[in-house]
């Protein structure tokens, strides 16, 4: 499996409190992405040890016999150990209180992908002929709203709280990230993103820019391209996969 990461602070912003990983681990693939809140350097320090704590966890624990259902709770692990780890920091600086992120982390293999989610950032999907699949559900006050037919999808685009999310690491003792599984089939695409490219970006774009290139790397650069060009109002990050 073919893999990249990349991250870019966009026009706009002055820091990037994005942050991301993309490696091997056994016949496994690695695919990570946390984009951090929170006052100074407080969502970068955030993000940061989420992916820290979490690659640790999986490099340490993860091993190829493992049934579905462990890898499952595996992952939910790594994501508790994250959130304690987060929480820990902050109790030990208050310049940090109140720092949080959110978390996307997929385990890829030739034909299963297992995925734990927590916040806005989303994993897509997109298969043969530009289909795209949005595999996550936003814990956002949009979504939520969304759902229970308070706002149109039309006024939820441009929703005045449109970055008020209701789930993430760092927040609180308890967290509730959607654990799951999906199936990957041959050259498809897996897209892990931070919001500074959905906001930018229609899911049809998104689509069109993923099929059009060749390699993860290929593909990072013209979706990143694309969001500045749009405007790049906040950090752009993405983490591919293509099977």
């Amino acid at each position: 499996m073919q893999f990249f990461s990349m991250s870019d602070t966009g026009r706009l912003r002055k820091s990037n409190q994005d942050c991301a990983l993309s490696k091997e681990l056994g016949s496994f693939t690695l695919l990570a992405l946390a984009d951090g809140m929170g006052g100074h350097s407080g969502g970068e320090i955030a993000s940061g040890l989420a992916i820290e704590e979490i690659s640790s966890v999986l490099s340490d624990k993860l091993t190829e016999k493992m049934l579905p259902g462990q890898i499952m709770l595996l992952l939910s692990e790594a994501l508790d150990k994250a959130n304690a780890k987060i929480l820990d920091r902050a109790k030990n600086d208050s310049s940090l209180s109140g720092m949080g992120t959110t978390c996307d982390v997929c385990l890829a293999t030739k034909n299963k992908l297992y995925i734990a989610h927590i916040g806005d950032s989303r994993v897509y999907k997109i298969s043969k002929g530009g289909v795209i699949k949005k595999l996550t559900c936003d814990h956002s006050l949009v979504q939520f709203m969304l759902e229970s037919g308070t706002i149109t999808p039309e006024e939820a685009v441009d929703h005045p709280q449109k970055n008020v999310i209701l789930r993430a690491l760092g927040i609180s003792d308890k967290i509730e990230p959607d654990v799951f599984q999906d199936k990957i089939s041959p050259c498809d695409v897996i897209l892990l993103c931070s919001d500074g490219l959905t906001n930018m970006l229609d899911e049809e774009t998104v689509a069109k820019a993923a099929i059009s290139e060749d390699t993860p790397s290929e593909i990072a650069k013209k979706l990143i391209g694309l969001a500045n060009e749009a405007g790049g109002r906040d950090n752009i990050t993405v983490v591919i996969a293509k099977a």
